[in-house]
């Protein structure tokens, strides 16, 4: 890859598509180091590190190749209970970057994902998912996220609520956005056909605004 790639083989049970035996993971993991494909970052679950020996081992030895290693936590139903205890014990493991993401339930978990990028120590990606976690990715960069994720099309989305790349470049502007873009938004249920947003982050950018209605 001639751009920083982050390689993962998410578990179903935080979303993604991987309902293998644990072996099976860390074989394919395992197979990055045997054609020396060693990426940027390794993305795997603190909750499957922190009990498979061999997964730590395999982790291990991509970090000495190279990689960074993502702990990451998802919870795809809501804000799990021991949000803060899931993020104090990734950030005490060995890894290079700590990761959250949850569904938000309302724009309130936005705020909260603000109030964690604020009180990192450390590289942190932290997002909420579904309809009500937009400003959460689209503010990712300016709050202190690493990054934040979109889909190359409305097909590929990996989780509920990404945006498209186009999207979120050319609609949210998100590489304009920074810790001193004002934020504007309606707040209502339901929103979803109000045109509000791109007439009004358009009229932002034409003018020079720094701002992002959603």
């Amino acid at each position: 890859a001639p751009l920083p790639c982050i390689v993962t083989c998410r578990a179903a049970c935080e979303g993604g598509g991987f309902d293998g035996p644990p072996q099976a993971r860390h074989e394919l993991l395992s197979y990055l180091l045997e054609k020396d494909a060693v990426p940027s970052y390794v993305d795997v679950e603190y909750d499957c590190w922190s009990c498979e020996q061999e997964l730590q081992q395999v982790c291990g030895r991509l970090r000495a190749c190279g990689a960074r290693l993502i702990l990451s936590a998802h919870d795809v139903r809501g804000r799990p209970d021991d949000l803060h205890r899931r993020i104090a014990a990734m950030r005490a493991a060995p890894s290079d970057v700590v990761k959250i993401a949850w569904r938000a339930r309302s724009v309130r978990d936005c705020l909260e994902c603000c109030d964690v990028l604020t009180a990192r120590t450390g590289p942190m990606i932290a997002l909420c998912m579904g309809e009500h976690g937009l400003m959460s990715r689209v503010f990712a960069g300016a709050w202190g996220g690493l990054l934040t994720f979109a889909a190359l099309d409305a097909d590929a989305c990996s989780a509920p609520g990404q945006p498209t790349l186009a999207d979120l470049q050319h609609v949210w502007r998100f590489r304009q956005v920074g810790p001193d873009t004002a934020l504007y938004g309606l707040i209502g249920d339901p929103l979803g056909d109000s045109p509000g947003f791109a007439v009004h982050t358009t009229h932002f950018a034409e003018r020079g605004i720094d701002g992002v209605y959603l």
